[in-house]
């Protein structure tokens, strides 16, 4: 499992598989690294407001989201 941070320097483009904090996945994504943040490629909504796919709260404690690089 990554970290916030390394989740933060992958590069963009990078195939991620993410479990989300509420439980839904493991779903594989492409990562976006946006002027927003890192998101997930088909969850990104290009208005601010909306931060759908929005990859934060990454860790490895139970209400976190699970985020590794897919094989």
């Amino acid at each position: 499992m990554l970290t916030q941070e390394e989740v933060n320097e992958l590069p963009d483009g990078t195939e991620i598989i993410v479990t989300w904090s509420g439980g839904n996945g493991p779903h594989t994504y492409i990562l976006r690294q946006t002027e927003y943040g890192p998101h997930t490629e088909d969850h990104f909504l290009k208005e601010p407001m909306w931060k759908n796919g929005e990859l934060s709260f990454v860790g490895k404690e139970k209400y976190h989201t699970k985020v590794r690089l897919a094989l």
